[in-house]
């Protein structure tokens, strides 16, 4: 009876990330990916930004000017909607790993939003980094089983991050390359037309700077506080270090017959070798 509970355990711990995905918004979050990094794809095709030409008319700085405004409050739109994913935030240090958010005011806008439809993924979240420090100290073989399982969904949502600020890099090389274009033109005579390209300079630098550095990361909302961010290769290390403690801890609570199959120890019981070598010490 103890064994069967044992293995129906393990069987439910294998179950139990499948029969959650879709409570928690799984589906509809990998089919989000996959609309949000397509739309960032396409997203240079959709903004033109025209580099005047050497002696170009006033009119021409105050188009690229007015696309540059555009091209980033429909940026800012885009990465709105991403962020409404739950899990994804964004991180616009290209070196930090966690960044915790304080923001009262905004962290209530952002839980109201989430409240009723998002919070399960918060709370999904919170709960697999929970279970996976759980993990290192305990030898239970189905919590074992059931954080080796959240890993796999852990790394596929890392993967999807990944293609999702890959695709925003796609984005963000159109306003590189039309720095490199504007930085090639010849100072301007009159002193309105070199304020207006500093001005357009200045603009084109920055927001190149920022998009070009930005990350898509995970996010969990924190009650009361603020947002904590977690980098891709944080989240990825966590799954790759937990996984092989898992497998550790599978293989040793495994029958004995099986781990000596897959250890490699065939047609021997594990006893046997000690017993042979006792043989031999009371011979000598």
């Amino acid at each position: 009876m103890r064994q069967l509970l044992y293995f129906g355990a393990c069987l439910a711990a294998v179950g139990l990330p499948a029969a959650l995905a879709p409570i928690v918004g799984l589906p509809e979050t990998w089919n989000a990916f996959r609309r949000y990094s397509a739309a960032f794809l396409t997203f240079p095709q959709r903004h033109t930004l025209r580099v005047p030409q050497a002696g170009a008319a006033p009119e021409d700085f105050a188009a690229l000017d007015a696309g540059l405004v555009a091209w980033h409050a429909d940026a800012s739109a885009l990465y709105a909607r991403c962020s409404s994913m739950a899990v994804v935030g964004l991180m616009p240090g290209g070196d930090e790993t966690v960044a915790f958010t304080f923001g009262r005011a905004a962290g209530a806008e952002k839980r109201s939003l989430k409240s009723e439809f998002y919070a399960p993924r918060d709370l999904s979240i919170a709960c697999y980094l929970l279970l996976s420090v759980l993990a290192y100290s305990s030898r239970s073989v189905p919590l074992a089983l059931l954080v080796l399982c959240l890993n796999f969904a852990n790394l596929s949502v890392c993967m999807r991050l990944k293609e999702l600020t890959d695709a925003l890099s796609v984005a963000a090389d159109q306003l590189a390359d039309a720095q490199q274009a504007f930085l090639l033109l010849p100072l301007e005579t009159s002193p309105e037309g070199l304020l207006q390209q500093t001005h357009l300079l200045s603009k084109l630098t920055a927001l190149s700077a920022f998009w070009s550095s930005a990350t898509f990361c995970y996010s969990i909302t924190v009650p009361g506080i603020g947002s904590l961010s977690v980098s891709v290769s944080v989240m990825a290390s966590l799954a790759a270090a937990t996984s092989a403690r898992c497998l550790h801890r599978i293989v040793k609570g495994l029958p004995p017959e099986l781990r000596a199959l897959l250890t490699g120890q065939r047609g021997q019981h594990p006893g046997q070798h000690h017993a042979h070598a006792g043989g031999h010490s009371k011979a000598e």
